[in-house]
């Protein structure tokens, strides 16, 4: 079977599963978020099925460089034996978790499974936790449509921190800001980048498309104009802080997809179009991911000039924020009836946006079948 044809398996799985959950929950109304609420049975079958199609991959994107990465991981003792591992601006944490799987096992498929066991079920557990019973299909199939869930299969490194920030958005929309930079914190000894995630107490200092929204927008077309200029002085400053950036990863020349910036700008301007009849029903979580989705359009902005897979790679960071409110939006300004219509229109449109953006899927994903995986374990 064609690779794209067994992801879309597995979406349209996961999706169904997200619809059954409703089930598991009877007592709590479908508009209610999911808070405190423990997820059933149909969630565990969503991470496992997102778990064994991602472990058991042998090749899509970067996971050859990463097989790589693993097969030459130091053993924990010369890892501690090089104070340069420890530098926490170079991933010391992800080194350390390569190098203490690589210590107990050779089988690179060991390490595959237990970054996507953790991606995937705190995305998915984070979802779960942040939209409402209605909402999370709809939310589970634009993590597909989006590209996340096959980002994370790509970019682990970076999905491992964005999956550890998901419990930060959740401290940060309850102002818990201890457990909030602890885990920014953890995500960054993984992935640098993750640093950028100490803007969100910022965006909470107004609400979505009010005071720092206009300024972030504002600064991320000022860049934009000023491409080159406002670049270099960024590198300069990375590099005086000990963190080179590649200058070529950024002056190369690819640029964002405009389709897919246009994709990433539907929230943010139905949430400006209709920003007084969202403020009435918005809530704490709402104005978080609202903030998160202005975000990653701001970032995406300037890779229509250049840098498209480092300004793509922190716009990923906030994506989430655009996935899990898009439902809500669509609830909030159109009526039931209404609403029933866009959704449908919005699900064919994103299973045609997937099909041209996950082309290359079909060619570059392969996998080993589970019955392999399991005899390599008992090998």
């Amino acid at each position: 079977m064609n690779s794209l044809a067994s992801l879309s398996i597995v979406a349209a799985a996961a999706s169904l599963l997200a619809a059954a959950e409703r089930r598991f929950h009877p007592r709590i109304d479908s508009d209610e978020i999911s808070r405190g609420t423990r997820a059933g049975l149909p969630v565990a079958l969503i991470v496992i099925l997102l778990t064994l199609f991602s472990g058991l991959r042998t090749s899509y994107n970067d996971t050859v460089n990463y097989i790589a990465i693993f097969e030459n991981a130091p053993t924990l003792s010369v890892y501690f034996d090089d104070l340069s591992n420890l530098n926490p601006l170079y991933n010391p944490l992800f080194t350390l978790l390569t190098s203490l799987i690589r210590t107990l096992t050779p089988d690179y498929h060991v390490f595959l499974m237990f970054c996507a066991a953790v991606s995937c079920t705190l995305f998915t557990v984070f979802i779960f936790r942040i939209t409402a019973l209605r909402e999370f299909p709809l939310a589970i199939f634009l993590f597909f449509c989006l590209g996340t869930y096959v980002f994370s299969m790509a970019a682990v490194k970076q999905s491992l921190a964005m999956a550890i920030l998901c419990p930060a958005i959740l401290a940060a929309r309850d102002r818990k800001w201890g457990r909030f930079l602890l885990f920014v914190a953890v995500a960054a000894l993984i992935h640098t980048y993750a640093l950028i995630f100490l803007l969100l107490p910022l965006l909470q200092l107004s609400r979505p498309w009010h005071g720092f929204s206009f300024m972030l927008i504002a600064l991320s077309i000022f860049v934009l104009l000023n491409f080159e200029q406002a670049i270099t002085s960024l590198l300069r400053y990375a590099d005086e802080i000990g963190k080179n950036i590649n200058e070529s990863e950024v002056f190369d020349g690819n640029r964002m997809n405009l389709l897919r910036v246009a994709v990433y700008a539907v929230v943010p301007v139905t949430a400006l179009l209709f920003r007084r009849r969202l403020e009435r029903e918005m809530g704490r979580t709402q104005e978080l991911l609202l903030h998160m989705s202005i975000c990653s359009l701001a970032f995406m902005l300037p890779g229509l000039i250049s840098g498209a897979n480092l300004f793509g790679r922190i716009a990923a960071y906030f994506e989430l924020g655009t996935i899990c409110v898009m439902p809500w939006v669509i609830d909030t300004v159109f009526n039931r009836r209404s609403a029933r219509v866009i959704k449908t229109v919005c699900v064919l449109c994103f299973i045609a946006f997937a099909l041209y953006d996950l082309t290359e899927f079909a060619e570059s994903y392969s996998a080993i079948s589970l019955l392999t995986f399991l005899r390599g374990l008992a090998a």
